[in-house]
């Protein structure tokens, strides 16, 4: 039976459990040494993975032969470690909505007017998806969590070196980034990831993993580590990222610490009033033209977004097929639908946008359900997770959620923050596989206490007759 007592204070956050007077750290890694170098290799290749696109191919956002290579050597790695023709399927099988989602964006290559382009994004994206849902299966939740920390500590580490040694790589410049005007984004901290608000994703996940559940981790270490992250995400000048980790803080202890019943409400409710307000509180700051939103509203944002508007009433149901709207040449419709800035970028900055335009109303609701509402419905009816681990989860799946608001990642390709989203698909079902509905564990749970109830209702009175005799 899960363990749902809560903590007592916010101080517990950072106490220590299980320490170790010694800590080998070789002896740790040799820890199922296999799995273990699997999955530092493939989060280490999400991180990197930008950066390796924009040196073998001259663009960040361009298709790259060995970053492909990569996610599918690592796939057919995990495959044979998992070996599911001796384990069973169960080892490698992805959650069925997730599936149902894969193959409508599978069906919309039919319309694609570049079906060759969307069929590599649609492969590669398969490849990552499929690998986060195999390491989750194979090494559960605690591995996979120690080894995404120290993936992401080690990015944290090459991104603030870069940053000091090479800065014109580190930090975002005006020779560099003219078509992004804005004094927000010169200057800002990028690191090694190319741009700011990937390394601003990657440093505030750095920073969720290392607040929540990780008592385990020596508390110098990890308050280094908060510390570290906390101040090159405030570098990066990533708004999304630095408000969604206050989202997500406080969301996730409230998971730890709001009752069972009320977090149902109280999660969801703070997930949308958050993002809400932060979406007119921004969309506020630009000023309306003859256009629409004007550039300055959301950095540039608000032009790209009415753009998208526009493409989806007109191919609402469709779009242009998966992977088939951004950086395909002269079949993009962005030329026909697009004006001036819109033209010059290669993502729409908006997860639920991008698919819209790309697999339709129904390929967005399908892939909103498999990575978003399935497992928020499951963590927040489910009884199996501990408070802590459910802190946790509950604070990346926030935080993926919202940043999908100005940022895209939602099932595409091998964005960090959605492989991360994917990784907690796989949390959520790996807690929960093999039990009953909460409803049944709630019932069952239920007559379990009438069963004690009437028993030592039984034992009082017997003793009560006794002391009368």
């Amino acid at each position: 039976m899960a363990d749902t007592k809560p903590a007592l204070n916010l101080f517990e956050q950072f106490g220590q459990t299980e320490a170790e007077e010694s800590f080998d750290l070789v002896a740790w890694f040799k820890q199922d040494l296999r799995w273990r170098t699997i999955s530092l290799c493939f989060f280490m290749l999400v991180q990197l993975g930008p950066f390796i696109a924009l040196v073998t191919s001259g663009g960040a956002d361009e298709g790259s032969i060995f970053r492909q290579l990569g996610y599918v050597a690592l796939l057919g790695w995990a495959l044979w470690a998992a070996a599911p023709w001796q384990n069973g399927t169960r080892t490698v099988m992805l959650p069925v909505p997730l599936i149902v989602a894969l193959a409508w964006f599978l069906l919309s290559l039919t319309w694609s007017a570049v079906p060759g382009i969307g069929l590599r994004r649609l492969i590669l994206t398969v490849s990552v998806v499929w690998s986060a849902v195999i390491i989750v299966r194979n090494t559960g939740y605690r591995m996979t969590m120690d080894n995404l920390r120290l993936a992401l500590s080690v990015g944290l580490v090459l991104n603030i070196i870069t940053v000091f040694v090479a800065p014109s790589i580190g930090i975002h410049s005006l020779e560099a980034d003219r078509g992004w005007s804005s004094d927000q984004v010169i200057g800002s901290w990028r690191g090694i990831m190319t741009d700011k608000n990937l390394a601003g994703a990657a440093t505030a996940i750095c920073f969720l993993a290392f607040f929540f559940d990780a008592k385990q981790i020596r508390l110098p270490f990890r308050l280094g580590v908060l510390l570290l992250s906390a101040l090159f995400l405030y570098k990066t000048h990533s708004k999304t990222s630095i408000g969604l980790v206050g989202v997500g803080c406080v969301l996730g202890l409230a998971y730890e610490r709001v009752s069972y019943r009320l977090r149902m409400y109280l999660i969801p409710a703070g997930l949308v009033i958050a993002s809400a307000a932060s979406m007119a509180l921004r969309g506020l700051k630009g000023d309306t033209g003859g256009e629409g939103v004007s550039a300055s509203a959301f950095t540039g944002r608000g032009s790209i977004w009415q753009m998208l508007f526009h493409y989806a009433q007109d191919h609402l149901w469709t779009g242009a097929g998966f992977g088939s709207f951004w950086n395909v040449g002269d079949e993009s419709p962005v030329y026909k639908y697009g004006q001036g800035f819109s033209t010059l970028v290669a993502v729409g900055h908006n997860g639920y946008l991008d698919l819209l335009v790309t697999v339709g109303l129904p390929g967005l609701m399908l892939a909103v359900i498999a990575v978003f509402i399935w497992p928020m419905m499951r963590m927040l009816t489910t009884h199996s997770l501990r408070p802590a681990k459910g802190g946790l989860i509950c604070a990346l799946l926030v935080f993926c959620i919202g940043h999908n608001f100005t940022e895209s990642s939602l099932l595409d390709r091998d964005a960090l923050t959605g492989m991360v989203a994917i990784l907690v698909v796989g949390f959520i079902l790996y807690a929960t596989q093999g039990r009953g509905s909460s409803s049944r564990s709630r019932k069952r749970s239920r007559k379990q206490s009438e069963a004690g109830d009437e028993l030592l209702q039984t034992m009082k009175t017997r003793r009560r007759s006794r002391n009368r005799a």
